[in-house]
């Protein structure tokens, strides 16, 4: 006989695709007709970002831009010169099951330089050979079902108790900010936009019914030249406001018991040269595509039968392990990052921008703090002692430890850090010291596995036959020895043997004499 059972349920996150594919990056491009020649090349930048990724029915579809932006100097050897080339690429990857069957699914694609090799085979012409990964995962919400309890007075149950974090709603979406900027007085107009750092950043959620309000900024850091002939290269830094509302169905308004974890990640950008009232070039038109993605948590008990029998029958149990997760916390850390670079093959005279293109971070539990450690690359474009242009990049390690109260013993850490802005100052010829300001962020989850009954049925042609016919049963328990097991054997209650013998604890402490009530 099968035992109708009770079920509970969960809202959790189902990894249904994770992978990656290597891409091969193999471009020749001729520079303009208004570029000098090429003389030497100071950084040649192989950037592969992705612009969409589009869900259908049974694959994930890629699209996106192998952008070439090359520093190089002309042929005097004095002036920085600028080119930019794009080169569009696809990819799909094959799911494994129908994304009609799946809800609330977020898509996570990324693009990694692996290498590449840039040469100039000629004063005009460019060769750039290389690769590039594409990572891409897919996490849809699904419904777990956990079994609460078993529909039988005769069954005896032990239950647990766990508090764990079910996910009340999660969404992505992609919104534009756009902006016309103007330079600053006394700075010289702008001819071309060399490059373009943007950091979005949240400073603020507030819930509403079935939407998330975001607020922040997205930090833009321009370098621009001014005087194309001349040579004159300057930096611009701004702060774009950002305000949007997210659709995200099951948040509810002004949730104090929610925890959101909330991300903006840059899809592509459009930068313009605009003319003012005047006719001169000082305006900036600036269009930036964001994506933003959240995921809402909110604590939930749920019960568990970890194990069952009947005092009538034989039983049969099937069991089945359930990975969950409580969110614990997501913290905000911020820190300037201090360090010196030797700059040993060269001599410094000026510094004309510094910068980060590529960083990356991991986080552990040591004793009661989250120890954060990674690196992140420094770009300095500079003047050395002969009044030359050069280019310098050295890569930064950093650790970074934050203090936490109570952390459990198995906990998940995902992080995630930025880098808005780095200062610096010249220390001598051939020294740098930088100040990095880096923002981390940390989700962390109290983590466990937890086995629990799936399914029971008994055999009411097995029935249960007790050693011993009285109604109370002298019984010697050893040290550790199960109060549960103990009952299984005789065909009773656990809580009546708890009750009998005033007990509170399931495993005895010492080798104990008990009385075992029997119940007909």
């Amino acid at each position: 006989m099968e035992y109708s059972i009770n079920k509970g349920e969960i809202a959790v996150n189902e990894t249904v695709l994770k992978t990656s594919s290597e891409q091969p990056i193999d471009i020749d491009f001729i520079l303009p007709d208004y570029c000098p020649d090429i003389q030497k090349i100071l950084k040649c930048g192989v950037y592969p970002k992705v612009t969409s990724r589009n869900l259908s029915s049974d694959r994930l579809d890629v699209e996106g831009v192998i952008e070439i932006k090359l520093l190089y100097l002309d042929s005097n050897k004095k002036n920085i010169r600028f080119c930019e080339y794009s080169s569009p690429f696809s990819h799909s990857f094959n799911l494994k099951k129908s994304s009609q069957d799946m809800i609330n699914c977020l898509l996570f694609v990324r693009a990694q330089l692996d290498y590449v090799n840039c040469r100039a085979i000629s004063p005009r012409k460019l060769d750039v050979h290389g690769a590039f990964s594409l990572f891409a995962d897919v996490i849809c919400k699904t419904i777990q079902d956990i079994v609460t309890g078993i529909d039988d007075e005769s069954v005896e149950q032990k239950k647990k108790t766990i508090n764990v974090s079910n996910i009340s709603g999660q969404a992505q979406q992609q919104f534009s900010v756009n902006e016309v900027l103007e330079l600053s007085n006394g700075k010289p107009n702008i001819e071309a936009v060399i490059r373009a750092d943007i950091v979005p950043i949240i400073q603020d959620i507030k819930s509403v019914a079935d939407k998330l309000i975001i607020k922040g900024e997205a930090l833009l850091k321009i370098l621009y030249m001014g005087d194309i002939e001349n040579c004159e290269i300057e930096t611009m830094e701004y702060s774009i406001p950002i305000s949007q509302i997210i659709d995200i169905e099951g948040i509810e308004a002004d949730d104090n018991n929610s925890i959101n974890n909330a991300k903006l990640d840059v899809l592509n950008s459009n930068i313009q040269i605009r003319t003012d009232s005047s006719g001169e070039d000082t305006l900036i038109e600036v269009d930036i595509k964001l994506l933003a993605t959240i995921i809402s948590y909110k604590d939930k008990e749920i019960q568990m039968i970890s194990d069952a029998y009947s005092k009538n029958y034989e039983i049969e149990l099937d069991y089945k392990t359930n990975t969950l997760n409580k969110l614990i916390d997501v913290f905000n850390d911020e820190y300037n990052h201090k360090c010196n670079l030797d700059i040993n093959d060269e001599s410094i005279n000026r510094i004309i921008d510094i910068w980060n293109e590529i960083n990356s971070v991991s986080a552990k539990k040591e004793d009661n703090s989250i120890l954060f450690s990674g690196k992140f690359n420094v770009c300095i474009l500079a003047v050395n002692s002969n009044n030359e242009p050069i280019y310098i990049e050295k890569m930064v390690d950093f650790e970074h430890s934050n203090d936490m109260k109570d952390l459990p013993k198995e906990i998940k850490i995902d992080t995630d850090m930025l880098i808005p802005s780095i200062g610096f100052r010249i220390t001598g010829e051939n020294g740098i010291e930088i100040k990095a300001q880096i923002k981390l962020k940390a989700c962390v989850f109290k983590t466990g596995n937890y086995k629990s009954v799936c399914y029971a049925s008994c055999d009411e042609d097995k029935p249960r036959k007790r050693k011993d016919n009285s109604n109370l049963i002298i019984y010697y328990g050893d040290k550790g020895e199960s109060i549960w097991d103990i009952a299984r054997k005789y065909c009773t209650c656990m809580n009546s043997i708890l009750d009998q013998n005033n007990l509170s604890d399931e495993f005895l402490t010492e080798r104990t004499m008990l009385m075992i009530p029997v119940d007909d």
